[in-house]
């Protein structure tokens, strides 16, 4: 029995050091063997996910390590040795530069080849020598058919791609349009019942949700407290999408994103406990829509008045203001973020002799003709007065003054191909050389 016994043991211990052995030699071509192999493999599997994707991606960019500056979307189409680049920074523009997968303690994307759009972040100048913090190499953390998570090797900020069903050109553009339109800084509604409070800080693209739950206090009283949840964000076509999901109220599940209508000023969307979110940017109660600068109007001053009528220009910002004066139509722009129609110093038109010039002038009858698209004057709701609009400074160049009165003056050709300006107004409207404050625009 005893002999069994150490028979039994030696058979045990001689299976045990052939398991042991080929364990050993299991864990060799595991760890040590197969390691580069496999990441060579992971190498090669991301980058046949970013070639494969035939719009290629939306790069959601975040630079700098305390991200000061937001986010910015990025446009990314990927060949088998390059990438063509596209950034919101300049809609429509492309550049196609090289790239690499390595092998630095991790799969990395690199964009080692110089590219002014994927490169602005990171290339410092006189002014600005650490630049803006921004990355150009990048470490895979994930890669999914439609999603890739990359984190900045320098700055260490999550960032990702979204495989993209349009062209990226086309998506960057309507992405940067949107980021545009986006002005409210205040935002407020509800998700499914619960009310909800947000604060958008347009200078770093950050929305930070607000709401009240209660606390117990230490002596037993329940007080409402103060509760945020907010992320930064990047535009997409359609609105907004965080870098990280966010609670919006306090028993709502979490947002990733927000569409955006530009004509109501709503961000809406689903969390992720299938609430329907819908929020409010709010404005000014002088705050007017584009199409109400659109018709037929009075144009009007203290001692007289002239018909003239407004039309669209076919951009969707900005306005030909025909009948101001008999020179030519008066080109207008709309000011989104004031809910106004603007008019600038301009150029007119031109006759054999001489230039036609209209501006906004300043309070102390300056005329500033080098300052075109700048200086002048925009009409903002009179809300005492429906159909009303009273002209006001625009803001720009106010240390010259502030603009008060619509004036023309003739600009004379002098040596040179120059013109200066003649020495009076010109009698442009109906008669009149100006038209003098109070200005306003009334609707008929």
């Amino acid at each position: 029995m005893r002999l069994y016994k150490v028979l039994l043991s030696a058979s045990i211990l001689a299976a045990s050091t052939m398991m042991l052995s080929s364990c050993l030699k299991d864990q060799e071509d595991i760890f040590d063997v197969d390691a580069n192999n496999r990441l060579e493999q992971r190498l090669e599997d991301c980058k046949n996910t970013l070639i494969s994707s035939e719009n290629g991606w939306a790069f959601d960019y975040f630079p700098d390590r305390n991200i000061s500056y937001g986010g910015f979307v990025y446009g990314l189409k990927f060949t088998e040795d390059d990438v063509t680049v596209t950034c919101e920074l300049a809609p429509g523009q492309t550049e196609t530069s090289l790239y690499k997968m390595t092998n630095d303690n991790g799969p990395v994307l690199s964009f080692d080849s110089y590219n002014t759009l994927m490169h602005f972040f990171a290339t410092p100048d006189g002014d600005n020598y650490e630049a803006y913090d921004g990355d150009f190499e990048f470490i895979i953390m994930d890669v999914k058919p439609d999603l890739i998570t990359l984190r900045g090797n320098r700055t260490g900020n999550t960032m990702y791609l979204h495989r993209l069903s349009e062209d990226p050109v086309q998506y960057v553009t309507k992405a940067a349009k949107i980021g545009g339109d986006i002005f409210q800084t205040e935002f407020v509604g509800t998700c499914g019942n619960e009310a909800v409070a947000a604060q958008n800080d347009l200078g770093v693209r950050y929305m930070e949700f607000q709401w009240q739950e209660e606390e117990k206090q230490e002596n037993g009283e329940t007080m409402m407290e103060t509760k945020t949840s907010g992320a930064y964000y990047v535009p997409t076509p359609t609105g907004i999408r965080f870098m990280e999901p966010v609670q919006v109220s306090a028993n709502s599940g979490e947002v990733t994103e927000l569409s955006y209508d530009n004509s109501t000023f709503i961000l809406s969307g689903t969390d992720s406990k299938g609430n329907a979110v819908s929020t409010k940017g709010q404005v000014a109660a002088n705050y007017s829509m584009y199409n109400e600068f659109i018709g037929n109007f009075t144009i009007s001053d203290a001692a007289s008045s002239i018909d003239v009528e407004i039309v669209a220009d076919g951009t969707g910002s900005g306005y030909l203001i025909k009948g101001l004066t008999k020179a030519c139509d008066i080109v207008a722009s709309y000011n989104k973020s004031a809910g106004a129609i603007n008019i600038c110093n301009q150029t007119l038109g031109q006759n054999s002799e001489s230039k036609w010039m209209l501006l906004g002038t300043v309070s102390t009858g300056s005329f500033y003709p080098n300052a075109s698209g700048v200086v002048g004057m925009m009409a903002v709701k009179d809300v005492d007065n429906p159909g009303t609009f009273v002209f006001t400074d625009n803001g720009d160049l106010a240390r010259m003054g502030v603009a008060n009165v619509i004036v023309g003056f003739k600009m004379i050709e002098a040596y040179g191909g120059k013109y200066y300006l003649s020495a009076a107004p010109y009698n442009f409207f109906n008669g009149k050389t100006s038209l003098d404050s109070p200005v306003k625009l009334i609707k008929k």
